[in-house]
């Protein structure tokens, strides 16, 4: 049906569709919103449970706060070009929704906090060119995500962007990627990542952006970065091959916890400070080069690493402390 009859004080020069105008309606599974509507305002269709589809025309340029929030029977939705302003929780809790498509030219500069947060549904997705910030729990909880590729357009990944998308095996970044901040738990629990090369252009890292990637086998750090920070890796249980970048300083306290499949490491000759646990458990570990750079390194940073065999340190480091 065509919302446009059941507005109130409808006119044909309505541009908004007001808050909670429609909140908890489910007397209607399709609508079609009218040609005149501009902005979709806050709550507009949250927790109408029985719409399973919706047309928004190319007049509208803003969808507001959890606008179609908890729509839980909704499966598709098309972002017109014409918008240019997703807010926060436009889409939590669409469990149903599988398909997303942003029409060519998209207008979007920015995904809110929690777009499309417990979109259980949600298979794949293709974030346009125009993306330069992935907000806070963007896609967190997208259980049946599977692949995502970052666009070279997109700068900033927010806090717990990817948080917990168990089913998540490939993330790729498209080249020459602009990415420059992967910030605390952006791929936190993503229990089913296998692999991630992290591009050149990141210069920040946040804690505990891949802890508890218990598939994750493979990281290439090709950043620019000049530190791993707390947990980033820690409990990543199956992770075997680490790869560093020559601008890498420091390793942050507890960054490899419970690795325990790593057999080797290669730290590079930039290398200052290693903190305390950093490897603490890594219970495979069997062989290590310290750095001479190396000038500190943090109580029981190896702590419990029953496997090694050799490790190679300057004379002038203390390492009474360190586990061994």
């Amino acid at each position: 049906i065509s919302i446009s009859a059941a507005m109130d004080n409808q006119t044909s020069k309505q541009t908004k569709i007001n808050t909670e105008n429609f909140r908890g309606n489910d007397s209607f599974s399709k609508i079609a919103i009218p040609s005149t509507i501009k902005t979709i305002c806050d709550y507009s269709f949250y927790s109408c449970e029985s719409l399973c589809q919706i047309i928004i025309p190319s007049s509208v340029t803003s969808i507001k706060y959890s606008a179609f929030g908890r729509c839980q029977s909704l499966t598709e939705i098309r972002i017109p070009s014409s918008v240019k302003t997703l807010d926060d929780y436009t889409f939590d809790e669409c469990y149903a929704l599988k398909k997303i498509t942003f029409k060519e030219p998209c207008s979007l500069t920015s995904l809110g906090e929690k777009t499309f947060h417990k979109c259980k549904s949600l298979m794949q997705i293709l974030i346009p060119s125009s993306i330069i910030t992935i907000g806070i729990e963007a896609f967190s909880e997208c259980e049946s995500l599977k692949q995502i590729t970052i666009p070279f357009s997109v700068q900033t990944i927010k806090k717990g962007a990817f948080i917990r998308c168990s089913s998540l095996n490939q993330v790729s970044f498209e080249t020459p990627s602009s990415l420059n901040s992967i910030e605390n738990y952006a791929f936190l629990n993503c229990s089913s990542l296998l692999e991630i090369v992290i591009p050149e252009s990141v210069n920040s890292f946040g804690v505990s952006v891949f802890e508890y990637c218990k598939s994750l086998k493979e990281v290439s750090i090709q950043s620019s970065a000049t530190s791993i920070k707390s947990y980033m890796f820690a409990d990543c249980t199956s992770l075997v091959k680490v790869t560093f970048s020559s601008s890498l300083t420091t390793i942050g306290e507890n960054a490899f916890k419970n690795c325990s499949s790593i057999t080797e490491l290669f730290l590079p000759s930039s290398l200052k400070s290693i903190g305390r646990n950093a490897f603490i458990n890594c219970s495979s570990l069997k062989q290590i080069v310290i750095p001479l750079s190396v000038t500190s390194i943090g109580e029981n940073a190896f702590n419990n690493c029953t496997s090694l065999e050799r490790m190679t340190v300057s004379t002038i480091l203390d390492i009474s402390n360190i586990g061994l």
